[in-house]
């Protein structure tokens, strides 16, 4: 903001770690930081992103996440919004 660029949001990131075996996320660290501060500085929050192996091991081997179905479900509301702020801004 003090730079005056547009500000698409913010994501949790490690917001919980995500079971391998039956994806129940279970918060290890303290959640809702993002959350308070989006809403403090009137900014979108675009969502959590819990820590979970598949993600660990594709961001060590550079592998795309959203190619695993597990994870796309931590990613795909996120990327609707980061598209959707993206096209409106082409359209104004």
């Amino acid at each position: 903001k003090k730079l005056n660029l547009p500000i698409i949001g913010v994501i949790e990131n490690m917001s919980g770690f995500a079971c391998p075996c039956c994806n129940e996320v279970t918060e290890i660290f303290k959640s809702g930081g993002a959350e308070k501060m989006c809403k403090d500085m009137e900014i979108p929050f675009l969502g959590k992103i819990p820590l979970t192996t598949e993600i660990a091991h594709n961001a060590e081997d550079g592998g795309f996440i959203e190619e695993r179905e597990n994870n796309s479900k931590f990613f795909d509301k996120i990327i609707e919004q980061i598209t959707s702020s993206c096209t409106k801004g082409e359209k104004e």
